[in-house]
């Protein structure tokens, strides 16, 4: 089955993903994987209101595509994958979401106080679908009045299901901003 590298880049980050974008086109050939670029336009069909939009957008697509590709890694526009960076897809195991620890996370926040990482890398298979569906977007919605809304859901359901898989070799000396 095909994986999927996918990223958000809003007209505001286009300066700094025209640096970045061909390093994650590289690395999905590297890695034999789809690339798929969330831009202004699919952000405003999500149909969830609450919130900045790019925020809830990452859950909701990481979740439709999940119905199609057998993992996704997400990675922020503003992200460079350095050539070293080794082939997540295979280093990732069933069940975890693979996060990328110390790569200045929201630590100490009341939704989410033993946040470490940033969910601005991360990779989930299929069957982890369920933490991205609506009904957890929106059973968490006070995540979504907050500053770093995404990521504050994403660690919530990584605590709540104790599903990590750490990356502290392809932290950020190798996928870093």
């Amino acid at each position: 089955e095909m994986n999927l590298i996918l990223t958000v880049a809003t007209k505001s980050y286009e300066p700094i993903f025209s640096v970045t974008r061909p390093s994650h086109e590289t690395y999905a050939k590297r890695c034999n994987a789809g690339y798929r670029i969330l831009c202004d336009k699919a952000l405003a069909a999500v149909p969830f209101k609450f919130g900045k939009p790019c925020y809830i957008a990452k859950p909701h697509y990481v979740g439709k595509f999940l119905d199609r590709y057998a993992k996704i890694l997400y990675v922020d526009s503003d992200c460079y994958i350095s050539k070293r960076t080794p082939d997540m897809f295979r280093m990732h195991e069933r069940g975890k979401v693979g996060i990328v620890r110390h790569v200045c996370g929201v630590a100490g926040s009341p939704v989410a106080p033993d946040c470490e990482f940033n969910s601005g890398v991360y990779i989930v298979g299929r069957e982890r679908k369920e933490l991205f569906s609506w009904k957890v977007i929106y059973e968490n919605a006070e995540c979504f009045r907050t500053k770093d809304a995404d990521q504050l859901l994403l660690c919530r359901m990584i605590q709540k299901h104790d599903c990590a898989q750490e990356y502290r070799d392809a932290g950020s000396a190798e996928m870093g901003r």
